[in-house]
């Protein structure tokens, strides 16, 4: 029998999931908690590595809901997401992780230094759009060690609406 979720739908979205990545890692644990509150949560990105392939599905897979217009978005470098989130018309809780600066990948890569420049400018319209904002630097690892009181306190205070 399938149940609908008591507090409807919030899922995720990442650039890209694979195993041991910090980024991956808060969102499947996030998306625990929000199952244990009740909600629909599932993992959507543009890269998924054959090692995440059963927990996260594929960014063109996902069809909003009528209960599931706020969604989560896990800000990290430049990327199609935050474009295909605009263009869905979602109500976006934003979790910034950082853009490394350009300039730290001149000599490493420079698609890399185009990435982290388009994810600055992205980060940029985020702020001048009706998205949702939660950046992810007040958070610590203690927070992270108490699952019960952290899931409650992320539903119950991260839902203004940014000013």
């Amino acid at each position: 029998m399938n149940r609908k979720p008591a507090n409807g739908a919030l899922h995720q979205f990442l650039t890209g999931a694979t195993t041991g990545d910090a980024i991956t890692d808060q969102a499947l644990l996030l998306r625990g908690w929000l199952r244990g509150l009740g909600f629909e949560s599932h993992l959507y990105a543009q890269h998924i590595h054959a090692s995440m392939a059963e927990e996260v599905r594929p960014l063109t897979t996902y069809r909003p809901a009528r209960d599931g217009r706020r969604v989560i978005y896990h800000h990290s470098i430049g990327s199609d997401v935050a474009d295909f989130l605009r263009q869905n018309q979602l109500e976006i809780v934003l979790i910034n992780h950082n853009v490394t600066p350009p300039e730290f990948f001149e000599r490493i890569n420079p698609a890399w230094v185009q990435l982290a420049q388009l994810g600055q400018a992205q980060l940029r319209a985020c702020a001048r759009t009706p998205f949702w904002r939660w950046p992810i630097q007040p958070i610590t690892s203690w927070n992270f060690m108490k699952p019960a009181t952290s899931a409650r306190a992320f539903c119950q205070f991260r839902w203004r609406k940014r000013s």
